[in-house]
């Protein structure tokens, strides 16, 4: 619970720090942002050292071994959910991954939203990244890792199709609110 609690922290910080890395690239430089994210870095290492706990009763040197990694990658291949738990992780993570590096080039460069404007774009998808995580910490005892998964898949689906279809329906315009909206829907399957 103590943990939970810091992760907790953790993700909140995740989904505002785009928006605050907006208002100090507003209001002061682009290097107040690494500064910032410098010293977040310090008190990040010494929380991980000083308060997490580690958790892992099994430690052993032989865990690392390849044998043993490749022993480990089997039985998740093998594992009838396994793999696709790991297929939809890999896939979330690279939908996750492609917007962090292409979100703010889309938005800023090629729709000319300012930095504020993009922060508070990205700090609405965030939100709901925040809120896919409480619903899904508090349901998977409930409903189970399967079907909490599936649940993901299908609403993960509503993403690319809201992006294909509705620049349609809004006359071929294909705007800022599209997209965020299409990410916020990724972001909650994810």
């Amino acid at each position: 619970k103590y943990n939970a609690k810091y992760s907790m922290f953790a993700i909140t910080f995740m989904v505002a720090a785009p928006f605050i890395g907006s208002l100090l690239q507003t209001y002061f430089t682009w290097q107040s942002v690494f500064i910032f994210l410098a010293s977040l870095s310090v008190v990040a290492f010494w929380i991980s050292i000083f308060i997490y706990k580690e958790t892992n009763n099994y430690k052993h040197i032989g865990h690392i071994k390849i044998s043993k990694m490749k022993a480990n990658f089997i039985l998740l291949v093998k594992t009838p959910g396994g793999i696709r738990y790991a297929a939809f992780l890999f896939v979330s993570f690279g939908f996750m991954t492609t917007w962090l590096a292409s979100g703010s080039v889309i938005l800023q460069e090629r729709m000319h939203l300012t930095y504020i404007e993009f922060g508070l774009c990205a700090l609405f998808i965030g939100l709901f990244y925040f809120t896919s995580s409480l619903i899904s910490s508090k349901s998977v005892k409930k409903v189970g890792e399967k079907k909490l998964i599936s649940y993901g898949v299908n609403v993960f689906i509503l993403s690319p199709a809201i992006l294909c279809f509705l620049p349609f329906v809004a006359d071929n315009h294909l705007s800022a609110c599209i997209i965020v909206c299409s990410v916020a829907v990724g972001f909650f399957a994810a």
